[in-house]
């Protein structure tokens, strides 16, 4: 055959091998991409802060060596105070039930950290001092709360370094879930709540039973005072959170969720199967009818009950006091329940 006759089968060969030789330059380049974002998390970094009363925790991706050992009850490996990895990492917001700590997600917050972010908690420690029958409409501390947590960080010499506050998160479990919600643009309409338990008291009573009837006399204004203004001040103009949220048993009832919907960030709703404090029918599936369909992740787990959120209690715990909250059903292992939900709400909350 004349050479010349071969010229383009060698050209087409050139091509094509030139061609995936690109491809394969690229599939490099992309992958380092892909491999330098995947972080070398070797340790769990954590900080507390205190900031204007409230007690803040922070979890955040780390290679200091691991030098704490328990977060209250809970066996822990941190890096306490430890070297935080180059950042900036999104922020998590997360919000506890009402009476807990945030220690009680201590699980779910080393999960998150493993992806990349940095986990802020407060706690919510003024839960206690609004009468039971009004404390789901008088979240103006847990706000005061969440934005106290952000200032804390922002202003500490070093987090404040590698976090990245045009990107925040946020998870909330029961009434911490209503805490995110408006924390993300969301409103609490004391008229639909009143009504849902006129309609339902005796099917939803453990929710109403926080719900404060319109005919009685608010006690938070008498007894806060003035601390009610300056807790005020704390709650921005604009919602502390513009990302995903995740919110495990959540409150369905009494919330205005127009602003919520008019920002992009998908909203996790984690029904729990037996939930018998925050009923699923009446709460995590009544969100359905308020989210817009395209935003919603719903993930129902049976065979659950209300506190299978909180992180399973050491035996040395248990075996010496009584804690409600720590019982689980015979049968029912949390310890493999929480690696289930929290990669659940990690894979949902991916950097």
């Amino acid at each position: 055959m004349p050479i010349f006759s071969r010229v383009p089968t060698f050209n087409r060969a050139l091509h094509d091998l030139c061609a995936l030789f690109l491809v394969l330059i690229m599939s490099i380049g992309f992958g380092g991409g892909a491999l330098a974002q995947q972080l070398d998390v070797r340790s769990i970094g954590f900080k507390e802060i205190s900031l204007n009363g409230v007690d803040i925790g922070v979890w955040y991706p780390s290679d200091g060596p691991i030098n704490r050992k328990t977060l209250g009850p809970f066996d822990v490996s941190y890096s306490d105070n430890g070297k935080p990895l180059a950042g900036p990492f999104p922020i998590v917001l997360l919000s506890h039930g009402i009476g807990g700590q945030y220690r009680n997600h201590h699980l779910t917050a080393a999960r998150l950290v493993k992806d990349g972010n940095v986990v802020i908690a407060p706690t919510h420690a003024r839960d206690m001092t609004v009468a039971r029958r009004a404390v789901i409409t008088r979240l103006e501390h847990r706000q005061h709360d969440l934005t106290a947590a952000l200032v804390g960080v922002g202003n500490d010499p070093v987090l404040s370094r590698v976090i990245n506050k045009t990107i925040v998160k946020g998870v909330g479990y029961s009434l911490g879930t209503a805490t995110i919600m408006i924390a993300s643009g969301a409103s609490i309409h004391t008229d639909l709540l009143e009504q849902h338990c006129i309609e339902n008291g005796d099917s939803d009573a453990e929710f109403c039973s926080y719900v404060e009837p319109r005919f009685f006399a608010s006690l938070w204004d008498w007894v806060t005072g003035n601390e009610a203004e300056k807790m005020r001040s704390f709650v921005p103009s604009s919602p502390l959170i513009n990302n995903n949220i995740s919110l495990i048993a959540p409150i369905g009832q009494g919330m205005d969720l127009v602003l919520m919907n008019a920002n992009a960030a998908k909203i996790q709703i984690l029904a729990l199967g037996d939930d018998d404090q925050l009923l699923p029918e009446f709460h995590a599936k009544a969100l359905l009818n308020k989210i817009d369909i395209d935003k919603i992740n719903y993930i129902e787990y049976p065979r659950t009950h209300h506190f299978a959120f909180i992180a399973p209690f050491p035996a040395w715990v248990t075996e010496k006091e009584d804690i409600p909250v720590a019982k689980d059903p015979v049968g029912f292992n949390r310890a493999a329940f929480q690696a289930k939900i929290n990669d659940d709400i990690a894979l949902f909350l991916q950097p």
